[in-house]
């Protein structure tokens, strides 16, 4: 696909998007279409990067909260702490990206061990919802207008796990056969985590108990 996106005349170093785009595209529509799409990803990668310090920001700021009861949260705390986690992320990739595989191979393990290490204390002690509460009763606690757009609105965290397997569609011309093995990284990925979120979900509903006391900022 680069070579015939090169054979038209345009440049190869932009992003799989704008390729993509460009190859599919009306001939009199590529550049524009192309150029659309490159200036979307810049703007949505920017995005991404602010919502990934925010999210670990503010999980920050709720663990505090959890621990010290007499810690109150104000909303300059979180912003000192978004500065702060971009700042370790562009200083990380900056001076250490050759470091990043020995992280991610840490972080892998840890991964692993930790869904067993939460899980496994969470089935043997924890006490029990009954199935029909699991299964059938629907909490609306923010007042949404229904209870498809609290569905909805809850489903905005959980998303961001499935918007990973397309970074592996950058590392296509490093991969062999990629044709074959890029796509089944990609499937196998969502299989294997959808399997264990939809497990660990299940548990937490299971396990949850009173959701008030557990959306408290001090439940214990």
């Amino acid at each position: 696909m680069r070579k015939h996106v090169k054979s038209l005349g345009l440049t190869t170093d932009r992003s799989d998007r704008t390729d993509w785009v460009s190859e599919f595209s009306p001939p009199r529509a590529q550049k524009f279409l192309s150029y659309t799409t490159g200036w979307l990803c810049v703007l949505g990668w920017q995005v991404n990067t602010s919502s990934g310090s925010y999210l670990v920001a503010t999980q920050i700021q709720g663990i505090i909260a959890l621990n010290d009861a007499n810690y109150v949260a104000q909303p300059w705390h979180a912003t000192l702490m978004i500065i702060a986690v971009a700042a370790v992320a562009i200083l990380f990739n900056t001076f250490f990206a050759k470091k990043l595989p020995l992280i991610e191979g840490i972080i892998l393990i840890i991964h692993v061990f930790g869904f067993f290490g939460i899980l496994i204390p969470l089935w043997a002690l924890s006490p029990r919802q009954s199935a029909q509460a699991v299964f059938t009763e629907f909490t609306n606690a923010y007042a949404w207008p229904s209870q498809g757009v609290a569905c909805l609105v809850g489903i905005i965290g959980p998303m961001y796990s499935l918007i990973g397997p397309d970074s592996a569609v950058h590392m296509a011309e490093e991969i062999k056969d990629a044709s074959r093995v890029l796509p089944l990284g990609m499937m196998w990925t969502l299989i294997l985590n959808g399997v264990t979120g939809f497990v660990m979900v299940i548990t937490f509903a299971f396990c949850i108990g009173d959701l008030q006391d557990a959306v408290s900022p001090h439940y214990s």
